[in-house]
């Protein structure tokens, strides 16, 4: 239930760059153990993993 509200909750948040206009793609930084859930909701990933607040993450893109 969870992962369900938490993907609403991400796919709301693109639609509402998406809405503004202006944008390509949105971008973030996923927590490595998250990146499968981000890749369902259709984000790809980009670079190489980098520490943040001593947690593995990795930049993710999507086209809007």
């Amino acid at each position: 239930m969870a992962r369900r509200r938490g993907a609403a909750l991400v796919q709301a948040a693109v639609a509402d760059f998406a809405a503004r206009g202006g944008l390509a793609r949105v971008r973030l930084g996923a927590q490595t153990h998250a990146l499968g859930f981000y890749a369902r909701l259709g984000f790809v990933p980009e670079g190489a993993e980098y520490l943040d607040a001593g947690i593995l993450h990795r930049d993710m893109v999507r086209a809007l």
